[in-house]
């Protein structure tokens, strides 16, 4: 299950998860999957939050992709709760408080504004391989904090703790 969040929670499980912000106007949120997906989304809102699931069923044999387009004014805590093979979070053009990795993925790739104060990206249960601005880690276990050079006495900063397994994790600033 994936959470996206303002200031509630907002759920969502794909093979394949693309994430990113876009000029949606009066919307929240969109989300999306190709005709002929194997899964629908089922979004329900309420006490400020907008919980989005995946079913089976969505009448075609294609792929379980979902893209998830955010409000690009909106500022963003992002929980991906379940496990995808791929999640791609271009979050380049947004604005991201958190990001949280609790579900595994075979290949998590995350692109990231430049952050304002502390921003938290939390990898759950580690990871085979970690790129962080270029700078690969393999074997990186579940808890593992990774600080670049003078990453504590920065006022803006990401915090990356690789505390769901992923096997190939990429986190980019733009």
């Amino acid at each position: 299950m994936t959470r996206l969040g303002r200031t509630g929670r907002r759920w969502l499980a794909a093979y394949v998860l693309v994430l990113r912000p876009a000029g949606l106007g009066g919307q929240l949120y969109r989300v999306s999957t190709p005709e002929g997906a194997k899964v629908r989304p089922s979004v329900t809102t309420g006490d400020g939050s907008v919980v989005a699931r995946l079913a089976t069923g969505g009448g075609g044999t294609g792929p379980a992709l979902v893209e998830f387009a955010l409000h690009e004014s909106v500022r963003w805590r992002i929980q991906l709760r379940g496990g995808t093979r791929e999640k791609i979070l271009d979050l380049r053009s947004g604005l991201v408080d958190e990001v949280h990795l609790a579900g595994g993925a075979t290949r998590a790739q995350v692109t990231l504004p430049p952050a304002v104060g502390t921003v938290r990206v939390r990898a759950a249960g580690g990871a085979g391989v970690l790129t962080v601005d270029g700078k690969t880690r393999t074997g990186v276990a579940g808890g593992t904090k990774v600080e670049a050079t003078g990453w504590a006495d920065a006022e803006d900063r990401y915090d990356i703790d690789a505390v769901a397994g992923v096997s190939k994790l990429v986190v980019e600033r733009s």
